[in-house]
């Protein structure tokens, strides 16, 4: 056992710029045969986290796990360290006089209310302002301490030690202020702007963040944050409105300088903004140029694949579903293939193998936009890359069949001629069809036939929706809410009577409806079409409807109850 257990501690913290640094330097020191109080010391890897509305404060608190895999956490969480290791700690604080470890072992020490709270929890406030004030002036690091340095301060609870870290902390952001560019500083100057009103020292703050307005190193994104700071810091609410006008502003006059996506993507955080805020007149601004953009604006690239698929295979797919039989049973054929979305469950282990295999693809902020080049969604979290990924999954396998259902529908008309309005009526009159229904849905075949594929999509989108709602109301869902004092009633929209038919329908069926009809990420026909923002629907989504229509011919009502029930 070394003379001195801490010797490869103090050498990991000699001109670290963090604890990280630090915790890595020593876990490259430590081997399995060192004393156990070398090899504890790793909780310099704790990663902290001063954003107490972050996810990693909501699950572990201010210390987080360095890794976290399958299960597998590194360090051990904060509240179930042994009395053994916390015993260690103790040894640590009291043999290493370095800020670094001050800090970090009397913090933790703190959050376990071990042994006396209070000294450890001053020790800790007093090296981290050291690190902050000094060492770590100019690094993040030194802004994470001073943060935490305040927030120790108020939970102690003592006015002195409040107004010396906050003192810290205004010394920290002028500096970090004076710096090229002065992100960090504005960082600090925000964490201030948090404070209640009597610890915020807003005087001091206020012309220090004004001055470096009109300055060449802010980018865009720290001239919209420093209007927002201001705004916050404004004392009356006539002073704030100006400053968050000038906010939204920064994003407008940015997109007037700029062109393609980058001018797409500061219109579209100026109308998020704008929207936040509750300026209506900004929003309607950056949303009225939004939607005037063209495809030559975006100045995108085409990127394209390749299937390659045998003529004489692809024409044997399209005759399985013509037949040598009779349209009625063709049409059947064409209802009654699998959901043109995928398998659901498939689906899903498709995607998430992919996820899995290519992490990077997953982990940067997407800004996803539809057809017709509108913004649709940012993707930022995991689970929102995973549900933009299997629509995408989805839209591919919607795409191809589409490929193959307007010839299959051309086949049918081909093969055994066009049938007549009262014949296409009947076919598709069912429990769940009522006549008036089926006989515009006969009519929009006939309109696809007719080569007005458009025509077909107006047409029969609405009866679709009506057939679905139908299922619905057998099924016992809600399709119509009451009205209740003042909030008018209204039928619910067919997103969520979609949602809620999980178990009434086929599963990869109504996935496949959800995508096709209603889903922002996916095809979302319904709304583009009868909103208005598809300028025309052609042969191949029009057909896509028509497979739908089939697939709902072969629902009984009777079915929908029993499967309801």
């Amino acid at each position: 056992m070394s003379s001195d257990p801490f010797s490869k501690l103090k050498l990991a913290i000699d001109d670290a710029r963090d604890w990280t640094a630090a915790a890595i330097k020593l876990g490259g020191l430590v081997t399995e045969k060192d004393d156990p109080a070398v090899r504890d010391l790793i909780a310099l890897e704790y990663m902290l986290d001063t954003d107490l509305e972050s996810d990693q404060n909501q699950r572990w608190g201010p210390f987080g796990p360095i890794m976290e895999s399958q299960g597998y956490v590194r360090p051990v969480p904060l509240d179930q360290a042994p009395d053994e290791v916390l015993e260690r700690w103790e040894q640590t604080v009291a043999n290493v006089d370095h800020p670094i470890v001050q800090s970090r072992f009397n913090d933790l020490l703190w959050m376990r209310r071990r042994g006396r709270p209070d000294r450890n929890c001053r020790s800790a406030i007093t090296a981290y302002r050291t690190l902050g004030t000094g060492t770590w002036l100019h690094e993040y690091s030194g802004y994470l301490a001073l943060c935490r340095a305040v927030q120790l301060s108020r939970q102690l609870g003592d006015p002195a030690e409040v107004s010396e870290s906050v003192l810290a902390l205004l010394k920290y952001a002028e500096a970090g202020l004076r710096s090229s560019p002065p992100g960090v500083g504005l960082m600090a100057a925000e964490f201030l702007a948090t404070l209640p009103t009597n610890a915020r020292p807003t005087d001091k703050l206020t012309p220090m963040v004004e001055a470096i307005i009109g300055r060449d190193d802010l980018t865009i994104d720290l001239a919209s944050d420093t209007f927002g700071l201001l705004a916050r810091l404004s004392k009356d609410a006539k002073a704030a409105g100006e400053w968050q006008r000038r906010q939204v502003s920064t994003w407008l006059d940015g997109a007037d300088r700029s062109q393609g996506l980058i001018r797409v993507h500061y219109l579209d955080r100026a109308v998020a903004l704008a929207g936040n805020l509750g300026i209506a007149d900004l929003a309607d601004v950056a949303r009225s140029q939004l939607q005037s953009v063209t495809d030559e604006d975006l100045e995108l690239k085409t990127v394209s694949a390749q299937i390659d698929i045998p003529a004489d295979d692809a024409q044997n797919y399209v005759d399985a579903f013509v037949g040598d039989d009779s349209w009625k049973h063709a049409l059947d054929r064409f209802g009654n293939r699998p959901a043109p979305a995928g398998n659901a469950e498939k689906n899903v282990a498709n995607v998430v193998d992919h996820m899995q295999r290519f992490p990077f693809q997953h982990l940067v902020t997407k800004r996803l936009m539809n057809s017709l080049n509108l913004p649709v969604a940012i993707v930022s979290s995991r689970e929102e890359h995973f549900v933009a990924a299997l629509r995408e999954w989805e839209n591919r396998s919607i795409m191809v069949w589409g490929m193959f259902a307007a010839p299959v529908l051309e086949g049918i008309k081909k093969r055994y001629g066009q049938p007549t309005r009262e014949e296409l009526t009947e076919f598709f009159t069912t429990d769940l069809i009522p006549t008036h229904i089926a006989e515009r849905i006969g009519r929009s075949i006939e309109f696809w036939w007719g080569d007005q594929p458009d025509e077909a999509a107006h047409l029969l989108l609405p009866r679709l929706e009506a057939v679905i709602r139908e299922m619905a109301k057998t099924a016992g869902i809600v399709i119509y809410k009451e009205p209740q004092g003042r909030n008018r009633g209204g039928v619910r929209t067919l997103g969520a009577l979609l949602q809620e038919l999980t178990g009434v329908l086929d599963e990869s069926w109504r996935l496949h409806l959800s995508n096709l009809l209603t889903d922002e990420l996916g095809y979302n026909l319904r709304n583009l079409v009868l909103h208005g923002l598809m300028p025309r629907v052609e042969r191949i989504e029009a057909a896509l409807l028509i497979n739908v229509a089939c697939y709902l011919r072969l629902l009984r009502l009777k079915e929908s109850k029993a499967a309801s029930a």
